[in-house]
């Protein structure tokens, strides 16, 4: 017998003549077309025109499969999967494991072979009944896995809005300043005497000078987050107003410049005079130093 679902079994319309028409499946995975199931089963409960088991109209589903041996199948594991729904982790040995699926594998042959089939159920009855409690407990378990990667992809997706966000925001920043640079070099051009290449250059100049100091304090590292003898600097601001680097460690060897501002800033102990004498410098101009060589990185 050919098992696709091809022809209805009621009004013999077949799908090669008739392409549009639906045809759908019931739980005993016998086919019939929309119209019929719509008439047939209009007043609630009816026979299945094939083999008399009694079907509502929403038992009927569309099929995925245009072969009912393989629909049958899936459905079949697919109940089959709410029941069995241990994983490898909940068994003591693979080889336990491996004995829990050949178990499954048996009773999926028997009833899409229709082998023992009322045995067949009992059996997965009595199996449900008596693992009731640790299934409704894995499934739980699944549905809250299944939450926290819907949870963890809206993260994603919020970030990556908030990154191209912010992006947008960057580009059309540098599209006003670009606008507010040509209005500038136009007014410029209006007021000088001098020629309009003159002019030019000049503006052009104090720009390229004004992108390389901005890209230079966008390299130095921040304060923030520093720690000397264990003590946090947070309080201490920035160095650039960018703060481009959060969270930076300072470097461990620290030169006699370094030590001689811990002893001054924390006041664990005078600060040596001879130090002070011999550079013939400020206590100022010594914590202005340390800041650069804390900051400075080989």
């Amino acid at each position: 017998m050919d098992s696709t679902v091809d022809t209805c079994p009621v009004c013999k319309s077949d799908r090669y003549l008739n392409p549009l028409i639906q045809l759908l499946v019931s739980p005993c995975y016998h086919s019939a077309c929309s119209n019929c199931v719509e008439r047939l089963f209009a007043h609630g409960t009816a026979p299945c025109p094939v083999c008399q088991t009694l079907l509502r109209r929403s038992d009927f589903l569309l099929p995925i499969f245009t072969d009912l041996r393989v629909e049958r199948e899936c459905r079949i594991r697919r109940r089959l999967t709410d029941i069995f729904n241990r994983r490898e982790e909940d068994f003591e040995t693979v080889r336990d494991y491996d004995d829990y699926l050949e178990e499954v594998e048996g009773i999926v042959w028997c009833l899409v072979e229709e082998v023992d089939v009322q045995k067949t159920n009992e059996r997965l009855e009595a199996y449900r009944l008596q693992n009731l409690e640790g299934i409704q407990a894995r499934r739980r378990r699944d549905e809250e896995e299944a939450e926290r990667e819907r949870q963890q992809r809206w993260e994603e997706e919020q970030h990556r809005m908030e990154y191209e966000t912010g992006l947008l925001a960057e580009l059309e920043a540098e599209t006003l300043d670009r606008r507010a640079q040509e209005q500038q070099l136009i007014e410029e051009l209006a007021r000088s005497s001098e020629s309009a290449v003159s002019v030019i250059r000049k503006t052009v100049g104090r720009e390229a000078k004004r992108r390389a100091q901005m890209a230079a304090l966008q390299e130095m590292p921040s304060m923030r987050g520093l720690k000397i003898h264990g003590k946090s600097t947070a309080e201490i601001p920035p160095i650039d107003p960018f703060d481009t680097v959060p969270e930076l460690e300072r470097p461990g060897a620290l030169d006699q410049y370094t030590a001689q501002f811990e002893s001054w800033y924390f006041g664990t102990r005078v600060p040596d005079v001879h130090i002070l004498k011999a550079g013939g410098v400020i206590p100022s101009h010594i914590a202005h130093q340390v800041l650069l060589s804390i900051t400075t990185f080989t």
